[in-house]
This record gives structure tokens, sequence and C-alpha cells, in this order.
């Protein structure tokens, strides 16, 4: 058929999103948009083809995701990709108990692509989130929603 193969230890996704940041292939058909965390540029997803009427025409669909609208009408690059997986979960992690879409968007609206992954990392070392942490256990704040006084039992 004329149809290259290619085989990689790993993802497969990942080995489609290199080809496709190198430009050696037009994107990547793939469910998962895991692919744009390892770089693809443009994913097909939902491509289905299937024939129709007695002359055997071929008839089809596909959802075209692009990265570059994406970037543009979102504001979310690659690495914003990669720390919303890394907060809300993907294929290999988890995610952060706690953390969803909608904390993950308002934090990004604080750092731009190219700063949100060492802000990320800037977490594990940043002794002023220890202190408010502990400003806030011994104050006489609520802790649930930071009014004055401690959070009543009833």
């Amino acid at each position: 058929m004329g149809i290259a193969c290619v085989q990689s230890h790993g993802e497969a996704e990942a080995i489609c999103a290199y080809l496709n940041e190198d430009g050696l292939v037009d994107g990547c058909i793939s469910q998962d948009s895991d692919c744009f965390l390892y770089g693809a540029k443009v994913v097909y997803r939902n491509f289905c083809t299937n024939s129709q009427g007695n002359r055997g025409a071929t008839a089809g669909s596909v959802d075209v995701y692009n990265m570059e609208k994406i970037e543009k009408t979102l504001n979310i690059g690659r690495n914003k990709m990669i720390v919303l997986a890394l907060l809300c979960g993907c294929d290999c992690n988890e995610g952060v108990n706690g953390a969803g879409k909608e904390a993950a968007l308002k934090f990004f609206k604080t750092v731009d692509d190219e700063n949100v992954l060492q802000r990320i990392q800037d977490w594990r070392t940043d002794t002023s989130l220890d202190r408010i942490e502990s400003d806030l256990l011994n104050s006489d704040l609520c802790i649930a929603c930071g009014h004055q006084g401690k959070l009543q039992k009833t």
C-alpha cells in the first residue's frame, strides 16, 4: 500500500507527536489529547470513514484540533497543558486531589505559558507557602473561607 510503519518503544502518542512536531506528518490520529503534551501540532479525533450508496462512494468525518488555534483562543500552550494534566490527571498521572480544571484555569491567568512549569516546581521550595499555611492554622481565621473567627462546629 505504500504506507510507512514506524515502531517505537513507549507511548504511540509520543512518537506520533514527535513526527508531527518535526513536520514529518501532518497530524496525529488519536482519541487521546495527550498528544499535545508530547508536542503535537495537530490532532485528528473521531476519525471515521464509511461507504455510502451502491456506487461505493466514500464519506467520512474527523474532528481537527490545532495547537496554534488553541493557544490563540484559550491562551493555553503546551506547558499549560502539561500543568493541567499534572493537576487534573491524565493517562499516567492521577492528578492532585482537589485540584480541578477551574482552579487550574484561574492559576493560568497569573502566569504565562513559558514560566508555568517553573512556577509549579518552585512550589516545592517556596517557604512563603509554608508560612501562609502556618498562619492560617494558628490564626483566628476560618480555614474554610478566611473570615475572622474559627470554623464553627454544628
